[in-house]
């Protein structure tokens, strides 16, 4: 069995083979040990899809801390949770629209975490690309940063636009 998940992380995605991060609980993993009935079988027997939807809930809620890729922050599983605050790592490979379907979730506070100079997001579709969707929101704000800039003297006029780290923490 898992130990109490309240007060720790919780991943919304498929676990890796090999449990790379023991502290983390994965969303299947924890539904499985504190709802299922019988070793064998899966926690979802017997049980009607508004059941399946509350216990999601219930396992979300009580997560401190939510991990999931920006895809998986539109999921079903996620569609009545409200996050306070989002980080977004490795923001320049996401396009805007899937930024924006993070933003959705009731946040206070969006961070965009990342490198504009790096891989920018995957876009096949040339008629997409020509709408601009290969560029992120996180290298937009980069420009318009650079823009400030180049137009004010001194330091960045509008220090809430971009921040840029003098230590690698890696």
């Amino acid at each position: 069995a898992l130990p109490e998940l309240k007060g720790k992380i919780l991943r919304i995605g498929t676990p890796p083979t090999d449990q790379q991060v023991k502290k983390v609980h994965y969303l299947d993993d924890v539904l499985q040990s504190k709802y299922a009935t019988d070793e064998d079988k899966s926690w979802k027997f017997n049980r009607t899809k508004e059941q399946i939807a509350d216990c999601i809930q219930t396992v979300l809620y009580e997560a401190e801390f939510i991990f999931c890729t920006a895809a998986g922050c539109g999921s079903t599983d996620l569609k009545d949770i409200l996050l306070w605050a989002v980080l977004v790592d490795e923001s320049s490979q996401i396009n805007q629209p899937q930024t924006f379907q993070v933003a959705t979730k009731g946040l206070r506070w969006l961070s965009k975490i990342g490198d504009q100079n790096q891989l920018p997001p995957t876009v096949k579709h040339k008629p997409a690309e020509n709408l601009g969707l290969n560029v992120s929101l996180f290298e937009a704000i980069a420009a318009e940063a650079q823009y400030y800039e180049s137009e004010i003297d001194g330091p960045l006029h509008n220090q809430s636009l971009m921040v840029t780290l003098t230590t690698q923490y890696r």
